[in-house]
């Protein structure tokens, strides 16, 4: 949805001003919530007097503006606060200013008491910087309430009971069902661990061998401990046991099949995660929040003179969440059978006879356990939060996969976040994941950077691989639930990064078949429709599956308007609206008589689209409000799907707005204020003063030749 730019989101947001005379979009959602259709598929009505002529809505729709349209996330306010910082000096100054704060905290932390290995990072120089620096922007409250975060790392994070990380996050509108009683969870550990020590007996030698070296690396890292047999209880501390098993992953950026078999545990079936409830929406920041936050670090520099190129640096966190402990409310025991081989038990080694099992303790988080996450991206987030406010770099992180922008010309940036990061906060990074340049890959994306801005490149090998799973899928017609979630995330990925909005609307098939439970596995007509498009859309030349965002700072423009209306008297008419030029063109298409009015609805949108899309690219505009005033038409053509006759054109019209790539938004207009209801009954439509009004002859109705015309081999 768009928004005014910059968008900041700090813990409240202030309130938005807008200049005299302008209308922010959507004004009506933020005052009176949305209806169910509009919060599936975006339909909104901005201007709510549906009693105005069609030159009186126009002059209303121009006042709407989206002073960034390509901004589809709210960049975090400690990143704006670096973006400044970092664009509003000269490189000499700002990398003096970094080399002063490093050998500062370098030398603060010399007079703290030592690093504690067992915490992700030096949680007492953590501590001094919030006191200095105000990490949250808590003003004086910082020296009365500690951080959350401090007492995370020390004590330990909770992965039962009700959790809320208010200092960072937000808390969730729906916080979901009140957590099962930990006694429940408690009572049934004993009948579960039989059946996991069962179940450990059937695994294939190789993935013995696999979880016995996973648990023997845990240990010589002090993650946690071995027993040889099953421990007596302690008092006052239940046990929980885990099951741990092998999961093969695909690397998709691989040029073959090639899978990595790694270790995970299921918190789900031991109970442990019924019995959470996390009250915080932990935003991850995904890769188009990245985007907006380096497209605004981009122009702001561009601004300010800064004539050379831009560059990132990646890194991820080792070891992520073995890094932050657990609390101390249950033992957590992993039992794990011996392929037959050694273990250190004591600081000395034992063997163990194949069969038998052993039960790891563990002192750390799991992958696998749903307190997990929100746990560690608070320390994440954390860690994001100081590089921004200590070296004034702006960083992004998706869990513990971290990016930051650069100027290319800043030579001593890479290293000095290097130093500061290992050497000052002692956070644990390998050096062969800590690379930078101007083409890296990042969360499955080919990221370039260049003097002209950054592109967003959907790799080749991951590109190829998911149109192999969709055809597959098709084939087989069926697609099973964690199969649709798999497939699911990984196409929201190209979504964000590429294109936002427009490819959602087929996502959401995909989604109810993951959630929903009494699913059969065959393919339905909303799920078959959704992989057909998906396929196309991967299969598009390499150029229409990338995204570029300009370093140079974006001229505001007043978006372009279109309307489209059908009758069942005549037939499809549509108004395109340039403000910058003050051009309407129109088109005005006869169809047969009979059709439904739904229908012709549809197809009129879809038309204004095919015919107006190319213009607007022409023109260089790239916003765009279309207004429809067929309620039922207007869900389906936001939904992206509705009725087997419309699901073609409906699938044709959102893969021509992915390939072109601009910023379309959908709006309800009455049928009274609609520009385009003289068209679509053969009529001259009504045209602003001083406007020039241009028919564009030759446009014919939607036919399936305009749905094949965008199939890819």
């Amino acid at each position: 949805m768009p928004h005014v730019a910059p968008q900041i989101e700090p813990h409240q947001p202030p309130p938005v001003h807008h200049p005299e005379g302008l209308v922010p979009p959507y004004k009506s959602l933020a005052r009176d919530g949305c209806s169910l259709v509009s919060r599936q598929a975006g339909l909104y009505r901005s201007i709510e007097d549906e009693t105005l002529d069609p030159l009186d809505h126009v002059a209303e729709a121009l006042r709407l503006r989206f002073e960034d349209a390509a901004c589809s996330q709210p960049i975090p306010a400690y990143n704006m606060q670096a973006i400044e910082a970092y664009t509003s000096v000269s490189i000499p100054e700002a990398q003096r200013r970094r080399r002063q704060a490093i050998d500062y905290w370098r030398g603060r932390a010399a007079s703290l008491p030592p690093h504690d290995p067992s915490e992700p990072f030096h949680s007492a120089l953590v501590e001094e910087m919030d006191r200095e620096l105000d990490l949250l922007d808590r003003g004086p409250a910082r020296f009365d309430v500690p951080l959350e975060v401090l007492d995370l790392v020390r004590s330990g994070a909770e992965v039962t009971g009700v959790v809320a990380y208010d200092q960072v996050f937000s808390r969730k509108a729906k916080p979901g069902p009140s957590p099962v009683p930990l006694d429940h969870l408690f009572g049934q550990q004993d009948a579960y661990r039989r059946s996991v020590e069962r179940q450990l007996q059937s695994y294939s030698k190789a993935d013995q061998v696999l979880l016995w070296a996973a648990l023997d690396k845990e240990v010589s890292q002090g993650f946690g401990v071995v027993h040889l047999a099953l421990p007596a209880p302690e008092a006052g501390r239940p046990d929980v046991f885990v099951k741990r098993f092998p999961v093969a992953q695909i690397k998709w950026d691989s040029p073959t099949w090639e899978e990595k078999t790694r270790p995970c545990d299921d918190g789900t079936a031991c109970g442990v995660n019924s019995a959470l409830q996390c009250l915080s929406h932990v935003d991850c920041n995904t890769l188009d929040r990245f985007a907006e936050s380096a497209a605004c670090f981009m122009q702001r520099a561009r601004s300010r003179g800064y004539s050379g190129g831009f560059s990132c640096v990646v890194f991820d966190h080792d070891q992520a969440y073995r890094r932050v402990k657990r609390s101390r409310r249950f033992r957590c025991l992993v039992p794990v059978v011996s392929p037959g081989g050694a273990v250190t038990v004591g600081g000395a080694q034992h063997h163990v006879p194949a069969g038998r099992v052993v039960y790891f303790e563990a002192w750390r988080l799991l992958f696998g356990e749903g307190g997990a996450v929100p746990a560690y991206c608070l320390t994440a987030r954390t860690v994001a939060i100081i590089i921004a406010k200590v070296l004034h770099l702006p960083p992004g992180h998706y869990i513990d996969d971290f990016i930051a922008a650069l100027l290319e010309a800043d030579s001593t940036a890479v290293d000095d976040l290097w130093e500061f990061l290992v050497d000052v906060l002692r956070f644990h990074l390998q050096r062969q994941k800590f690379r930078s340049g101007t083409e890296l890959l990042y969360l499955g994306m080919e990221t370039k950077f260049s003097a002209d801005g950054i592109r967003f490149v959907i790799s080749e090998n991951r590109r190829r691989k998911y149109v192999e799973i969709l055809q597959r899928y098709l084939d087989r017609n069926q697609l099973l639930r964690p199969q649709a979630s798999q497939l699911a995330g990984r196409l929201n990925w190209a979504c964000n990064a590429l294109f936002g909005r427009c490819g959602r609307a087929f996502l959401s098939p995909i989604l109810t078949r993951a959630w929903s439970r009494e699913a059969r596995p065959e393919l339905n007509r909303d799920l078959a429709s959704a992989l057909r498009w998906w396929r196309q859309w991967l299969s598009a030349p390499r150029a229409d599956l990338s995204r570029f965002i300009p370093a140079a700072p974006r001229r505001l423009t007043r978006p372009a308007l279109s309307y489209s209306d059908a009758s069942t008297s005549f037939g499809l008419g549509g108004v395109l609206l340039l403000p910058d030029s003050r051009e309407a063109l129109w088109f005005r298409t006869r169809v047969p008589l009979g059709d439904p009015i739904d229908r012709l609805e549809v197809e009129a949108a879809a038309v204004a689209d095919l015919v107006f899309g190319p213009l607007l690219t022409q023109r260089g505009y790239v916003d765009e409000i279309a207004f429809i005033d067929n309620n039922v038409s207007g869900a389906w053509v936001t939904r992206g799907r509705g009725r087997a006759d419309v699901d073609p054109i409906l699938s044709a019209m959102w893969l021509q707005m992915a390939v072109r790539g601009g910023f379309k938004w959908f709006e309800r207009v009455s049928s009274a204020s609609n520009l385009a209801d003289r068209p679509s009954r053969g009529l001259v439509p009504v045209c602003p003063c001083g406007w020039r009004l241009q028919e564009l002859s030759g446009v014919l109705r939607w036919s399936p030749e305009d749905h094949a015309a965008l199939e890819r081999p």
